[in-house]
């Protein structure tokens, strides 16, 4: 018989149970990002009394000094600072024992260095000057990975991947929604599997050079750069003129072009998803209300239809809890589906109509505190 008495379930240095019955997402997704939680955890440290201890070594007695508390897990929020995500953590705990660490920054203050043996320093550029270097043990992606040079936010996330931070929103399906040609191309299968009835996305075509977008123009139509050099993403151009300066920038930023023509609509709608919520928005497009503040967005009754779209979408690459869909409704009713949100930033209304304004309206710090096993 083991002479050892029973003790604590022992505890990993993130704070999260070992071989117990309830581990944590935020415990789960550092073992699976964070090389050395395994070695730590083999070496049976327990949690007695708020400080991590190890099993007495051979010589070593009962009254040694207690090791260093454990290090507080640290959370990254790659956000616009419009929205304060420091505050809403703020005292916050993983299990109850080690109070949650949070930095807040934009993809265009980060820089990192990334190695396949789970090494990663990222380092945030203050924009009053100075830096500080971080090792993020979550990630939690509230600006849209869009823009910058040569698409230098989808270059972070890859390091960030390849670093192994785990994040409420897998990293490489942001990757793809935020490139419009690789997720045209999963939208296309899915019309394919799933029919043009079932899934009316509006035809599109893709380009690599600038003269495949001279080439049989028709306008209006919608141009979407990829990736999108400094002040163009995607552009509605209605005329010959506008259609040179796009081409001009393509060619500039060896950029590749996402083309369809806009068909007759009246009415826009967005159907957005967060976990196992829904929504469904609508606003007439060319008119505004009495005082001149743009079109009023209201909300409708979600159809199986509009559920499906969304519901496929969020299904791609892997898996996404944040979605939206949007879609232009002509006046014979017919509809078409020319945009999918990607995981991240904000999605606002036309008019600035206060009030509106299509955020996140469930994404609550609640949402992500789930992900972390919080208390």
């Amino acid at each position: 018989m083991d002479p050892t008495p029973p003790g604590p379930a022992p505890f990993c240095r993130t704070g999260g149970v070992v071989g117990g019955g309830s581990i944590g997402g935020f415990h789960r997704g550092v073992h699976r990002g964070w090389s050395s939680c395994g070695a730590a955890c083999r070496t049976g440290i327990s949690w007695r009394g708020g400080w991590a201890r190890s099993p007495p070594r051979p010589g070593e007695g009962r009254g040694d000094p207690p090791r260093a508390p454990p290090t507080a897990p640290l959370l990254l929020v790659i956000a616009p600072p419009s929205t304060d995500w420091v505050k809403p953590f703020k005292g916050k705990s993983v299990h109850g024992d080690t109070e949650l660490r949070v930095e807040q920054a934009q993809f265009s203050e980060l820089s990192l260095a990334a190695s396949t043996h789970g090494a990663l320093s990222v380092t945030i550029d203050a924009p009053r000057g100075g830096s500080r270097k971080v090792r993020p043990d979550f990630l939690l992606v509230r600006e849209a990975p869009e823009g910058g040079a040569g698409g230098a936010p989808r270059r972070l996330l890859a390091g960030l991947h390849l670093g192994g931070v785990p994040s409420a929103d897998p990293l490489p399906a942001l990757y793809g929604f935020a490139h419009p040609p690789c997720l045209f191309a999963q939208l296309a299968r899915l019309q394919r599997e799933l029919g043009h009835e079932a899934f009316p996305l509006v035809p599109q075509r893709f380009c690599n050079r600038p003269r495949g977008l001279l080439t049989s123009p028709t306008f209006p139509m919608s141009v979407t750069l990829s990736p999108a050099p400094a002040g163009v993403g995607q552009v509605r151009v209605g005329s010959p003129q506008v259609l040179g300066a796009v081409a001009a920038a393509m060619g500039g930023a060896r950029a590749g072009a996402l083309v369809h023509g806009e068909p007759p609509g009246t009415q826009r709608l967005r159907v957005q998803r967060i976990g196992d919520q829904y929504r469904a928005l609508r606003w007439s497009l060319g008119g505004g209300d009495t005082a001149g503040e743009g079109p009023q967005v209201e909300p409708v009754a979600l159809s199986p239809r509009h559920r499906g779209w969304v519901d496929a979408c969020a299904g791609l690459f892997g898996g996404v809890d944040i979605c939206g869909v949007e879609a232009l409704r002509g006046p014979d009713g017919q509809e078409h589906i020319v945009q999918v949100h990607a995981p991240g930033g904000t999605w606002g209304t036309p008019g600035g109509v206060p009030g509106t304004h299509l955020r996140y309206t469930w994404d609550s710090p609640g949402h992500t505190w789930g992900h972390l096993g919080h208390t």
